[in-house]
């Protein structure tokens, strides 16, 4: 299966032409993009396109820049501009309450259209190192310069740790009396969230995995069980993979009948529902070596 590399200013994504979020493989023969939806939907990582023509990436003669934000200042200033009002219409829209929000630095976007968010990205040490935005509409994005980081509040020595994908799940989680954390994305972020597992010290660590579905035999493995097809389910065993090797105590769960954690707290679901369900959950072990 062919490596995938993140698309740059000089190699825009072959689908959408935008410079950043989407990646292209290798040998030029997919793209997974964000932007422009196709039959095969990755989840939080995007769409993936097969490619009809060969996109390789010619040798690039521009020296890469890197662009440094002061990612701290930015998400305080977004804080700074949010309101009771803000807090009350965004706890609202996403079925999450306005304590987790508060929890995870929430700020208001103000440069862009209304109903713009912030959500801040923090490393290991707790140092927010990039902005995740998110309008109105659900698309998400960056600020440029960011870095990738974790979505995550403040945690207790010895409780349980709930590991889930992106700051709405995690803001879902929050809500419910629960310590989690928002990985980037399905595939990034686990030697942060081991980082902090090995501070912490979680009695056990829970990872809530996405439910992603598809039609078919898979065209990137024959096992039915890659980044590809079931990109959510494979992340939450990398994770879970990650963090077991700690040697610390591993379940992983997925929502009854719900795509992700936040889809099905708002479907009625219930801190005593995730408790039962953890607790009829067996211990994690390798799934597959």
């Amino acid at each position: 299966m062919s490596e995938f590399v993140r698309v740059s200013k000089q190699r825009p994504c072959p689908i959408c032409k935008k410079p950043d979020w989407c990646m292209i493989s290798k040998d030029g023969s997919a793209a997974i993009c964000p932007r422009v939806p196709s039959s095969r939907d990755l989840g939080e990582a995007g769409f993936l396109h097969r490619l009809t023509e060969q996109a390789v990436f010619p040798p690039s003669c521009f020296k890469p820049v890197t662009i440094n934000i002061n990612a701290n200042a930015i998400a305080s200033r977004y804080q700074d501009a949010m309101t009771g009002e803000d807090y009350r219409q965004l706890a609202a829209n996403l079925g999450v309450t306005e304590e987790a929000l508060m929890a995870l630095s929430v700020g208001r976007a103000d440069q862009y259209l209304e109903g713009t968010y912030s959500f801040p990205m923090r490393n290991e040490w707790d140092q927010i190192v990039g902005i995740r935005l998110r309008n109105k509409d659900g698309h998400k994005w960056a600020v440029y310069g960011s870095k990738q980081g974790l979505f995550y509040g403040s945690f207790e020595v010895g409780e349980t740790l709930y590991v889930c994908e992106g700051p709405t799940d995690a803001a879902a989680l929050i809500s419910q009396g629960c310590a989690a954390i928002g990985k980037p994305s399905c595939s990034s972020g686990d030697e942060m969230v081991v980082a902090i597992v090995r501070k912490v010290k979680p009695s056990m660590v829970v990872v809530v995995s996405d439910v992603d579905h598809h039609a078919g035999k898979c065209n990137f493995c024959d096992r039915d069980f890659c980044q590809h097809c079931r990109p959510g389910q494979y992340g939450a065993e990398k994770t879970a993979r990650a963090i077991h090797a700690t040697g610390a105590v591993v379940k992983v769960v997925e929502p009854i009948n719900a795509k992700d954690i936040r889809q099905w707290f708002n479907k009625g679901a219930t801190a005593y529902g995730l408790r039962m369900l953890v607790d009829n959950t067996l211990l994690w072990t390798p799934r597959y070596t």
